[in-house]
Formats: structure tokens, sequence, C-alpha cells
């Protein structure tokens, strides 16, 4: 389970057998209950309850053998087993339904959920804490979310794509599918883009967008961020025809909603392109030394600060793949904020 992903168990138990499972997972070998509560900080009682439990779930994913060591060799029983801890986790349960628009009061979570109310305020600040690094807060009566539409939206996208490794149940349906596949094949017609976008990533945003609109939830973009549009002819134009033919956007009465949502998806869709070298040349000046220098830094924070590892190769704000000669675009959404 991804850092994210794991960073939303908030009990301690449930979080602690997650680890456990992977442990076991991971290692090449049959490993000992002791090496597993020395690497987790555990004791031995502890563990061997956590296995008698996780047992209960999936009897055959962990394999005990008599020399007290355990393993697992099924990995698609890890995998079932990873997506029902994440299923039954009051948090995703939650966050799922706020983004399908479900509000519920704290009293009526805890009768959902079959938890005290204490043990819910305990999930919810934990899930504040989690909001707080995208900007975000928590509100409760009803629970839901508070905050600037890019950074709500962004959040919404960031959930579920890293939850599409572990639960079809959180993936687009086929319908987003299917409008992934014209809106990309119109796109690529009727623009001067040429080559691929982050498939995946893109699923996600057209269902994160889509479903935020039927909500009349809209987005508001920076003065400084709309003076951008002057500097994207090669796919505005096109985007702005998308919006309404392919993806039926319904002009409001507020123009200026209309301008914002047809800009976001133009800022979305550059951010999700996959350049060619000679391509992203007409996008960024390479020999811009301190600019490459800034945004260079900057993407090295982004990785340290998410603990993530750091690709083996850069070139100036972009990931270089020097076998196919394509440079992937590391994040537009810094000009929205």
């Amino acid at each position: 389970m991804n850092h994210f992903c794991l960073s939303l168990i908030a009990d301690k138990k449930v979080h602690r057998q997650i680890l456990l499972i992977e442990k076991i997972a991971k290692a090449r070998y049959a490993i000992t209950l002791e090496e597993i509560s020395d690497s987790l900080n555990t004791s031995l009682r502890t563990l061997k309850r956590d296995l008698k439990e996780i047992a209960s779930m999936e009897e055959n994913l962990i394999i005990r053998h008599s020399a007290a060591k355990v393993e697992i060799t099924d990995n698609e029983l890890v995998s079932f087993v990873l997506a029902e801890f994440a299923e039954k986790s009051p948090l995703f349960i939650i966050i799922k339904s706020i983004f399908e628009g479900k509000y519920l009061s704290v009293d009526e979570w805890s009768d959902e959920l079959y938890i005290s109310t204490s043990t819910l305020y305990r999930h919810l600040n934990h899930l504040k804490e989690i909001l707080a690094s995208f900007n975000l807060k928590l509100q409760f009566s009803p629970v839901s979310l508070e905050g600037r539409e890019v950074e709500i939206r962004y959040f919404f996208h960031y959930f579920f794509y890293s939850m599409d490794d572990i639960s079809q149940n959180f993936r687009p349906n086929r319908k987003t599918a299917e409008l992934f596949e014209i809106s990309f094949q119109y796109i690529m017609e009727h623009s001067e883009l040429e080559g691929h976008v982050c498939h995946r990533s893109v699923l996600y945003w057209i269902m994160v967008i889509t479903k935020r609109l039927e909500l009349r939830q809209n987005i508001k973009i920076s003065n400084t961020a709309q003076l951008q549009k002057k500097e994207l002819p090669m796919t505005y134009e096109a985007i702005e025809k998308l919006a309404f033919e392919v993806l039926e956007l319904v002009p409001s009465s507020d123009e200026e909603i209309t301008k914002n949502e047809i800009l976001f998806l133009d800022f979305v869709l550059l951010d999700n392109y996959v350049y060619t070298e000679e391509f992203s040349a007409r996008v960024i000046d390479y020999d811009d030394k301190k600019l490459i220098k800034s945004l260079f830094s900057l993407v090295k924070t982004y990785f340290i600060d998410n603990e993530l590892e750091e690709p083996t190769e850069y070139n100036g704000t972009y990931r270089m793949d020097t076998s196919k000669k394509e440079v992937h675009s590391i994040g537009i959404f810094c000009i929205l904020k």
C-alpha cells in the first residue's frame, strides 16, 4: 500500500497489520516473527495476535512453518486483503462519500459506520492533519471539505489516483474511460499536440471534474493564471471546443465561471501531456539557467517532502526518458496555486 493511502489508516492496529503483511510479502524467504518484531518495533505477542486476526480474514494468506517462520506466496491474496482493509476503513468511506455529494453529521456517520463518536472524532482529526497539507480544512457539521476548489479537486484526484492499485471500487467507470478515449482523439486532431498523455491520471481528472461540475462546484482561477492562456495557443482553442462538443459543458450564466472551467481543463491537459524533446523546446527555454535551477529545486523539494524516490535523470523541470526522447511535465498546478 502506498504511503498516502497508508497515512489514511488512522487505526493503529490496522496500520500495523498492513505493515506486517507487506513485510512478509516483500521478504525473499520465509521470515521469522523475531525479525518482524525488530523491524516494526512490536512485541511477539502482538504479532501473533495480529496473525490470528489476519487469518480470520483470509486463512490462506500467510503460511506458517514449524520453525516459527512465516511467508506469503500468493500476491493476489495480498492485494485482496489490502483492498478489504481500505474499503472498510472509515476515512476511505467518508472521503468517497463526500466526493459523491453525500454529507452527513458526525452522529450520522457514527451510526453509518457502527463506531462510537469518540472513535470517529479520532479518525476525523487524523484526516484534518492530512488535509492541511492540501491547504484544506475539514468541517464537522456536516462532515465536508472546505477550501479553494482547485485544492479540493487536486485532493480528490490524488486520493483516487493513489487508490488505483488497491481497490477496483475507487476506479473510474466505463463511461469515464470512453469519455477519455473520445477526448484524447479530439485533442490530437484539433490541436498542435502530438504524442501521449498520462492515461491513468487523465482518467481520474475526468472523473473528478465531471463530478464536481455535476455538484455545481465551480473553480476560481486567479487573474495571474488566467494570463497564462495567452501563452497556451496550441491547446486552448481545442479545449474550448472539447468542453462544449465532447464533455458537454453547459455554459454558465456567469461567463467568468465558464472561462475558468475551460482554462482549468487546459491546464490539466498540459500537466498530463508527455512532451517530445523537440516539442518541449517550444514550451520552455532550456538556456534560461536561472529558471531551470529554480524549477529543478522545486522538483527536488517535492520528492523530498512527499518521501518519494527521485528519478535518476533530470533536464530542467522535466524528467527525461533518454531512450524514447520524451519529457514528462512535473505539474502546472503550481501556477494555479
